[in-house]
């Protein structure tokens, strides 16, 4: 079998967090990924399963740093790769040595095709595209390296295990692969439908396209499509309003209003269109450039953040907060670089925090860093920014030390937390507070 190696990736247009980057880096202009294929000698299906991962990692960490998830300074970290870096926060890694388990026993097969036309898009996509532009089978939380092998009916532990159907396991649990229902067949909470179906009063139905009749179902429209002009109705006896049928359109466009239905809470716009919030009467609006002044959260190109943008109260046309001070879009910050933790928006990558007292951004969420549990603070009013130091996947907040850790695998030992998900010490599992190890909670029937 011919293996898959990436040569180059779109290094140096990916600059797009920290002005703490080599000149060098900033200066080059963008490379296009150079996929290549070597004659290497056919490796065990696990080390082939790493090696597709791995490819998978690289990609993943180029464009966190370029859509602002961490900073360019986390990049070699990044790297390193699951179990060896603490970063977690870029689309979630796979499990590789799981995943080179299943691929050994037949349950899973690596797709090279797949996996290397959704690499060399995720590469050079913009951080916000349409779904429909992407290979198929390809999101930005991941990419087609593997096939599922497993019947329905036979046994599962994932759901990317079954072939064309789901599995009935939970999380760190066995269960079976189920055929999903056809258009028109039967269908419920457990059983679902083929993809391009909805469940509709039990029946799958298939999912509406641009100029066809929606009603309020949020998958009633194919993605990427609204249902323009659906309203509920409103049985109250004071107010009765009959519910009214919408059709399903393509994202608003330039200049067009863009308060959203009241049936969704998602924005509107045609991507890369933002709606701008930050106007009386919002409409759709082209993203900003460096240096502009900014008064939404997702006003800004990409690689950019509206930096210093303060919300508070409500904006008088739909659910969202109103803007009391505008920001300026900037490049997405690095670690040390000055920022202000009062505003909604610091300009820190989504993997660190404003610091309260040093006012720079510091890394957040990984082992050895600082944390408390939503659980035991105080809801935040809707005029300050949410600062609940909650820790990133695979990782847990340590009560006791109020840092977060690695979280423990079946079988390991482990002390039991007193709150919640977040606060849990094993991995997809629970901590069996009679074996004080890490176990699965299985369904039985």
């Amino acid at each position: 079998m011919r293996g898959v190696a990436l040569l180059s990736l779109a290094l140096a247009g990916c600059t797009s967090a920290g002005t703490t980057a080599p000149p060098t880096e900033q200066a080059a202009a963008p490379a296009a990924v150079v996929v290549a294929e070597t004659a290497e000698p056919e490796a065990p299906p696990p080390a082939r399963a790493v090696q597709a991962s791995l490819e998978v990692v690289t990609v993943q960490c180029e464009r966190a740093v370029r859509c602002g998830t961490i900073g360019r300074s986390q990049l070699e970290e990044c790297r390193k790769g699951p179990g060896r870096s603490r970063l977690t926060l870029v689309w979630g890694f796979p499990d590789l040595l799981r995943f080179g388990e299943l691929v050994a026993q037949g349950r899973l097969a690596i797709d090279a095709a797949g996996s290397r036309a959704c690499l060399e898009f995720l590469a050079s996509a913009p951080c916000r595209y349409e779904q429909a532009s992407a290979p198929a089978g390809c999101f930005a939380g991941g990419v087609t390296a593997y096939a599922p092998k497993v019947p329905p009916g036979g046994a599962c532990e994932r759901w990317d295990e079954c072939a064309d159907g789901f599995c009935t396991a939970q999380p760190g649990c066995s269960g079976v692969c189920v055929a999903k229902a056809p258009i028109g067949g039967a269908c419920g909470s457990d059983q679902l439908c083929v993809d391009g179906a909805f469940c509709w009063e039990g029946t799958c139905r298939a999912r509406a396209g641009v100029g066809e009749v929606c009603g309020g179902h949020w998958q009633w429209c194919k993605d990427g499509l609204l249902c323009d002009g659906f309203d509920p109705g409103d049985d109250d006896d004071h107010g009765y309003r009959r519910p009214r049928s919408g059709v399903c359109s393509a994202g608003k466009q330039l200049g067009e209003d863009c308060v959203p239905p009241v049936t969704s809470s998602h924005e509107i716009c045609a991507v890369p269109l933002f709606c701008d919030w930050g106007d009386p009467s919002p409409v759709c609006r082209a993203p900003l450039a460096e240096g502009a002044e900014c008064r939404w959260l997702d006003a800004c190109a990409d690689g950019l953040a509206c930096a210093g943008l303060t919300l508070g109260g409500r904006h008088p046309r739909g659910y969202r907060y109103g803007v009391r001070t505008p920001g300026r879009c900037v490049r997405v910050l690095d670690a040390g670089d000055a920022c202000e933790p009062s505003a909604f928006v610091s300009g820190c990558p989504a993997s660190m925090i404003c610091d309260l007292a040093a006012k720079v951004c510091r890394s957040r969420g990984h082992v050895g860093d600082p944390c408390t549990s939503s659980w035991v603070t105080k809801p935040t009013p809707d005029d300050e920014p949410l600062r609940t130091e909650g820790c990133f996947g695979a990782h847990y907040c340590d009560m006791k030390t109020r840092t977060c850790q690695r979280q423990l695998a079946r079988g390991e030992r482990c002390a039991p937390q007193p709150f919640g998900v977040e606060n849990e010490p094993c991995f997809l599992r629970r901590c069996d507070a009679k074996t004080r190890r890490c176990a699965a909670r299985c369904a039985t029937k």
